[in-house]
């Protein structure tokens, strides 16, 4: 049985941390042992629980994102908690593979990458990385460059064919698209109520849902005209915005200064977010083309669900919808065609039922959880097997 260190860096939990908890939870039904390490924080712990998996390795000093607007003062104080959180966890991590026989270290997100990269090598079994989303400045890229001339993985997985284009050529190392994965089971419409628009008392409202981290990229600037053109048009509509983070009081205060408030609600996260796609008539994503934006789970969690979808054309989104026919996708910033087609699906019943359906006719062929944890159970494999290093250097050790 290869025994693997999992490192899954998660503050929140968005679609990242759903494919770690999918991996980390199936990869035992395929002779893969996993040694889950999480933090900082918690929420990870508890859907991970719910999974019937219990002895994750918790630290709360793992390193965390700067997810707030930047400041100078808060910026430089980041880097030094990063680089003490960094030595900390390598450190501790190097004691804990020794003792528990590690064969691989598999590192889901840049910060277990700065983590996994350096353990890998002091220890010298093989180290995989997973990204799912895209380099999007030329400072990151260079940073990657200089990472990997020293630590890079054994192999890199992408999660589309638009990181891996992005990252390939900085990381060096063989490549792999495993696409995400979802639970058809908890993702079944069937199954599921709309508690949310219960909840809130809106049975009677066209409601339009995103799924997302309140983040520079996701393009909220570009929702904020959907909201205003259809706001004329459309009386009985509202926007709700499910996800966390740093920057979501900014996002509040630019829907409130162009008076849309009454029309956005920010739910922050929501732990059983099936209940949220089965509230809505339609979900949609506005990234923009220079965002770090791979493959959005949200969109595919939304299909499974059978809840049409619009979506700008950028990065994986095209690697998932089929213009009119499971969604419908526009150019960047294209503020009138996306609220022309939210327009078309309010009135048209059957078209948003056949599409829904459509949808998550795409989610079983494509990207269900089998699918996607035999690929990446292959890809384990072929690392493991053909490195030959876990053995020799457990051999070493002991």
């Amino acid at each position: 049985m290869i025994r693997m260190m999992y490192i899954m860096p998660a503050e929140g939990f968005g679609g990242a941390e759903r494919q770690g908890v999918l991996h980390i939870k199936n990869l035992p039904n395929y002779g893969i042992s996993v040694i889950p390490v999480v933090g900082p924080g918690r929420i990870i712990i508890k859907v991970l629980e719910e999974y019937g998996v219990t002895d994750s390795l918790y630290f709360s000093q793992m390193p965390r994102e700067y997810n707030i607007p930047f400041k100078i003062y808060a910026f430089v104080n980041y880097i030094l908690n990063t680089v003490n959180s960094w030595h900390y966890m390598c450190k501790n991590l190097k004691k804990f593979a020794i003792e528990k026989r590690v064969d691989l270290i598999f590192a889901n997100r840049v910060a277990g990458w700065l983590i996994a990269g350096p353990l890998s090598k002091r220890l010298n079994i093989p180290c995989i990385w997973r990204g799912g989303s895209r380099s999007n400045s030329a400072v990151k890229s260079l940073a990657l460059r200089i990472l990997c001339k020293f630590y890079a993985p054994d192999a890199f997985i992408s999660n589309c064919k638009a990181v891996e284009k992005s990252l390939i050529p900085l990381v060096n190392s063989p490549g792999f698209i495993v696409y995400n994965g979802v639970d058809l089971d908890k993702f079944n419409p069937d199954k599921v109520r709309p508690r949310i628009r219960s909840e809130m008392n809106l049975n009677h409202t066209n409601i339009v849902g995103i799924a997302a981290r309140p983040a520079p990229g996701k393009g909220l600037d570009l929702l904020a005209k959907i909201v205003k053109k259809l706001a004329f048009r459309n009386s009985d509509i509202k926007f709700l915005i499910a996800g966390d983070y740093g920057w979501k009081t900014h996002y509040q205060n630019y829907f409130r200064s162009f008076d849309l408030d009454g029309r956005v609600s920010f739910l922050g996260y929501v732990q059983d977010i099936e209940t949220f796609y089965k509230s809505c008539d339609v979900v949609i994503l506005t990234p923009h083309e220079r965002s770090i934006e791979g493959l959005p789970n949200s969109l595919l969690e939304a299909m499974a669900m059978e809840c049409p979808v619009v979506a700008t054309n950028v990065s994986g989104i095209k690697e998932i919808i089929k213009q009119g026919e499971n969604g419908f996708l526009v150019p960047d910033g294209d503020s009138y065609k996306l609220a022309k087609y939210l327009n078309i699906l309010f009135s048209n019943d059957n078209l948003r039922r056949e599409m829904g359906k459509m949808g998550r006719k795409t989610i079983i062929e494509r990207f269900s959880e089998n699918e996607s944890m035999e690929k990446l159970v292959r890809v384990i494999n072929k690392v493991v097997h053909s490195t030959h290093k876990g053995r020799s250097r457990t051999n070493e050790i002991f």
